[in-house]
């Protein structure tokens, strides 16, 4: 009997010495495993970027300095991971090329030889795809006027000027301002951005688009509207934000989202002010519009173009489409 009440079991003290040892030595064959993997991953984006590098070295020697036009075109076969980015008008030619494993960037270019990490200008990088701004000139600027029009309502006459500070954004700062010389009584007062999105857009897809807008006067109000319509210019989707109340001299963005239906060709924006009766404006008034944005899917994500951070224009600055990273 006695020796039967000597015998002890473990003490609950030492029981949780115990879990957390094993907690301990878990926690570090987690981090050790997940150490080993992603050096496995790094090392495996930047085995397919040295690979796919040298083919397109190997094509620019073979023709005459000319960068591919597809990594197709190089002799790459399997392009799942890669992105690429070439310009053969520019002077020097450039290109760009970017391989991501998993959340693992890297990339080459023609002035960047060895793998660095992160995604090339434009493209996505660590396992965030890149998203596309399909308006050609979206902050309104430099180059950009043809696409435009307005209108200034009834009995009135107006201007329109090109502004390059006091946009509403860091990455958005020119803006494009219409100012009343005449007055108007009634009618539609809009800025209208007529054919940037030619063929750009494609038939089933769900696109949301964006503009900040602010006009000068008080008892405003504001509303965006789009026109998804064929190459005949016949209207086949017509969307449109609320007429909303705008405070006097406030940038403020608006957003609609809608799909393009069968023949749909391209997307006609109007950003419209004192479009529901409320106060129109008085001569020397102004209504200004920039940051326009159109990306496919149904996000509403911040605006950038191929002057932000890490993103490119897909050809000369402020007039054709850009793409990059969500900010």
């Amino acid at each position: 009997m006695q020796w039967a009440q000597k015998q002890k079991g473990f003490t609950i003290v030492e029981l949780l010495i115990v879990v957390v040892v094993i907690a301990i030595l878990a926690a570090i064959t987690i981090v050790a495993y997940n150490g080993i993997q992603n050096r496995a991953k790094q090392s495996a984006a930047q085995s397919l970027l040295s690979q796919t590098n040298k083919k397109i070295l190997a094509y620019a020697v073979q023709n005459g300095d000319t960068y591919p036009e597809s990594l197709e075109d190089a002799g790459v076969t399997n392009t799942e991971g890669l992105q690429y980015s070439f310009n053969n008008l520019s002077t020097p030619k450039t290109y760009g090329l970017t391989a991501t494993n998993g959340t693992h960037s890297y990339y080459v270019s023609n002035t960047v030889t060895s793998p660095l990490a992160g995604g090339y200008q434009g493209h996505g990088q660590n396992g965030v795809a890149a998203i596309k701004n399909l308006v050609r000139n979206p902050k309104v600027g430099s180059g950009a006027t043809t696409d435009w029009g307005f209108g200034a309502g009834t009995g009135a006459a107006a201007s329109s000027s090109i502004l390059t500070t006091g946009g509403p954004l860091t990455n958005a700062t020119s803006f494009r301002r219409l100012t009343w010389s005449v007055a108007p009584t009634t009618g539609a007062i809009n800025q209208t951005n007529t054919s940037s999105l030619t063929n750009l857009i494609t038939a089933g897809k769900t696109y949301t688009i964006s503009a900040y807008m602010r006009p000068s006067w008080a008892s405003a109000s504001t509303r965006l509207t789009a026109a998804i319509v064929d190459d005949a210019n016949a209207t086949l989707v017509s969307l449109a934000t609320p007429d909303t109340p705008h405070a006097q001299g406030q940038w403020v963005r608006r957003s609609i989202t809608g799909e393009a239906p069968a023949g749909a060709t391209r997307i006609v924006i109007y950003s419209y002010a004192a479009a529901g009766g409320t106060t129109r404006p008085a001569v020397g008034d102004t209504f200004d519009v920039t940051a326009y944005q159109i990306t496919e899917g149904s996000t509403l994500y911040n605006y950038a173009d191929g002057d932000s951070q890490n993103w490119a224009w897909s050809s000369t600055p402020n007039v054709s489409t850009s793409s990059g990273p969500p900010l």
